[in-house]
């Protein structure tokens, strides 16, 4: 069973995604600031990451970045999840090792797809 960690800082779509994900047979966690986000991280390293870039303290970046740094959590998929959809934006993810990038509005189901895709990928 994957673990999810899922950091969205709008609750209704963390909700949807979280109830969508846990009907799928994962585990899911959440967080709605970066700073939770990394805590939760280190402290159960989850196998992937649906990343939020615009979060109240920390952006998505940062957080990609340290998640990638951290020996704890470096092995973590991360899949980005945000209303940015400028190419810049997606360069930068890829450049900090995030494994695919989604833009808002998005599909739950071909994100449900992308999601399993990575995961077979690790």
């Amino acid at each position: 069973m994957a673990s999810i960690l899922i950091v969205e800082d709008e609750p209704d779509l963390q909700a949807v995604l979280e109830h969508n994900l846990r009907r799928e047979g994962m585990r899911t966690a959440t967080a709605s600031r970066g700073s939770e986000a990394l805590e939760l991280a280190r402290r159960q390293p989850p196998d992937l990451v649906l990343l939020d870039l615009m979060l109240p303290d920390l952006s998505g970046t940062d957080v990609c970045r340290e998640l990638k740094r951290d020996p704890t959590t470096a092995h973590a998929s991360v899949i980005v999840l945000t209303a940015r959809g400028e190419e810049v934006d997606r360069v930068v993810a890829f450049e900090l090792g995030a494994d695919d990038y989604v833009v808002k509005p998005f599909s739950l189901r071909e994100l449900l797809l992308r999601i399993r895709a990575v995961l077979r990928r690790r």
